[in-house]
């Protein structure tokens, strides 16, 4: 009898034990399972070029050397009005002259191109399309140049009316207003009312680059 009391006991217990356990995990079990963090995806980075090598700029490009600056108006010093007046260009010499004649007005001119043209400035004046090339050679901050392009220019050979346009933009606004009055001059009397009528939009737009009044 005490046996069979003893094993009942245990077997209560046992049974509390296991009903303890079950109400312990219960909650547990109940409680929402986090979600697991999706795995970053690598970002595929598309390369700038078909090389697959990306591209820097570099702030130093288009920027004139001091140091070649330097050297190129020691050079164009040395080119005195009398002795340029002597110097003839060669046949390779010709042939990049007239490369760089023809160049579109937006072209910008290197500094071996523009000390080129400057060198053989009396050898273009017979040649129209020259002058605005000679006149964006010009260090307008060097008054000598300066006065020596104004001398050089009166003796050019008359230019086209595209190309006294040009001398009313933008890449002259810091030039001496003798430049823009010589446009305005070569218009008046090259210029018929024809061509004044379909120049009418760049003539209108050359206002804005009038440093002051009253206009030429």
């Amino acid at each position: 009898g005490g046996a069979a009391g003893g094993a009942a006991a245990e077997a209560e217990g046992g049974g509390e034990v296991d009903a303890s356990l079950e109400a312990a995990a219960a909650p547990a079990a109940a409680q929402p399972t986090a979600a697991a963090p999706a795995a970053a995806q690598p970002v595929a980075l598309e390369p700038l070029d078909r090389t697959g090598l990306g591209l820097l700029c570099d702030g130093e490009v288009g920027r004139d050397s001091p140091a070649l600056a330097r050297h190129h108006r020691l050079a164009r010093s040395l080119l005195s009005a009398g002795f340029a007046r002597e110097l003839k260009p060669d046949s390779e010499e010709r042939r990049r002259l007239a490369t760089l004649v023809a160049l579109p007005p937006t072209t910008r001119l290197r500094d071996e191109e523009r000390e080129l043209v400057w060198k053989f400035r009396y050898a273009l004046t017979e040649q129209p399309r020259a002058l605005t090339k000679l006149l964006k050679c010009v260090d307008w901050s060097d008054p000598r140049e300066a006065a020596h392009a104004r001398q050089i220019a009166s003796q050019w050979a008359p230019a086209e009316v595209g190309d006294l346009l040009e001398l009313l933009g933008p890449s002259f606004v810091s030039a001496p207003a003798w430049v823009r009055q010589c446009a305005v001059d070569g218009l008046r009397l090259r210029a018929s009312d024809e061509q004044l009528v379909a120049y009418l939009l760049p003539l209108v737009q050359a206002v804005q680059y009038e440093a002051r009044l009253p206009l030429p």
